[in-house]
C-alpha cells in the first residue's frame, strides 16, 4: 500500500479541522453554562449598608428537573468586593424551586441589604435571609 502522495497537505488539512472542531466544542459548551441576562431575577449592592467590603446579592434562576418536575431553581450568590481582581464569593444559597419566571419575580423578585445581612423576596415574614456572620468567601 503507498502512502497518499501528498501526505503533508493531508495532515494540515486534518490538523486545521480538528481545530475547528474542538474551538467550535469549546464555544458551545461554555455558552450552554453561561448565566444569561434573562436569567437575573434581581441584583443589589450592600454600599454602606454594611461595615466591612462591599457587597452584592445575584438571584438567578438555574434549569431544574426533577423525574418529571421541570422548573427553574431560585439561587442567590453574594460577591464580596467590586474589584474582579480580588473578587470573592459565597456559596451557593438555595431559594426554592418554580415552574415559571414570572413566580420567581413575584416571589423572589426583590434584594435587600441591611444593618444585619441579606434579606430576598417580596412577602414580609417570608423572606430568605442571610446573617451578615455567614457572608464568608466559598472554600
Amino acid at each position: 500500500m503507498r502512502l497518499p502522495q501528498k501526505l503533508p497537505e493531508f495532515i494540515l488539512v486534518a490538523g486545521v479541522c480538528l481545530l475547528i472542531g474542538y474551538g467550535t466544542g469549546a464555544v458551545l459548551g461554555i455558552r450552554r453554562h453561561a448565566m444569561k441576562l434573562g436569567d437575573t431575577i434581581a441584583v443589589a449592592w450592600s454600599d454602606g449598608a454594611l461595615a466591612g467590603p462591599i457587597y452584592g446579592a445575584h438571584v438567578y434562576l438555574d434549569p431544574y428537573m426533577d423525574g418529571e418536575t421541570r422548573g427553574h431553581a431560585v439561587r442567590v450568590r453574594v460577591f464580596i468586593g467590586r474589584d474582579k481582581r480580588t473578587q470573592q464569593f459565597t456559596a451557593r444559597h438555595e431559594l426554592g424551586v418554580v415552574k415559571t419566571p414570572a413566580e420567581a419575580i413575584a416571589k423572589w423578585g426583590r434584594a435587600h441589604w441591611a444593618a444585619d445581612g441579606l434579606r430576598v423576596g417580596t412577602e414580609p415574614g417570608k423572606e430568605f435571609f442571610l446573617p451578615k456572620e455567614k457572608l464568608v468567601p466559598e472554600r
